[in-house]
């Protein structure tokens, strides 16, 4: 006989299920709590000499906050957005607003490296927690401006278009 799940578990299950603007907005909120504990946890890394903190540059590490912090910014608006439509309507987008945060991660990172690649020095800090910010906050526009590099950069000679 299968065992049924607890009454406390299932009531979580059923608010997420009946509500979830609200835990959507609970887990972005707490993606918040997590990125401003790493960074208050950053100094006593460095102080203890962690080796994977102290060999990851700090240019790198504020631009994943602060694509992480686009992405967790984006998700509140659209969650407060579109707060009038229909839940049923909201449930397709769930797990995009879920994986958000993440791609905020690769975001920071490739964002650093181009503008490590573009610059030529060492990108300013500023330069890249704005544009990590931005491209968090714009991933799709983030994913075209890749998509045109990488057809500028692999595109070959019998590929080009001939021109008239």
């Amino acid at each position: 006989m299968a065992r049924q799940p607890s009454r406390r578990r299932h009531h979580r299950l059923t608010f997420m299920a009946r509500h979830p603007r609200g835990a959507l907005a609970v887990y972005s909120i707490g993606w918040l709590f997590v990125l401003f504990g790493l960074y208050s946890l950053y100094p006593w890394a460095v102080d203890r000499n962690i080796t994977p903190v102290t060999n990851c540059p700090r240019i790198l590490l504020a631009g994943m906050g602060s694509a992480i912090l686009g992405a967790i910014a984006i998700n509140l608006y659209g969650i407060s957005k579109h707060r009038f439509e229909k839940e049923s309507r909201f449930h397709k987008w769930t797990m995009w607003y879920l994986m958000r945060p993440f791609m905020g991660i690769i975001v920071g990172i490739v964002t650093y490296a181009l503008l490590k690649v573009i610059s030529t020095g060492e990108p300013t800090t500023v330069a890249v927690v704005a544009a990590a910010f931005l491209f968090g906050m714009q991933e799709q526009r983030f994913m075209m401006l890749l998509e045109k590099a990488g057809n500028i950069v692999l595109t070959t000679k019998e590929e080009t278009p001939k021109k008239k």
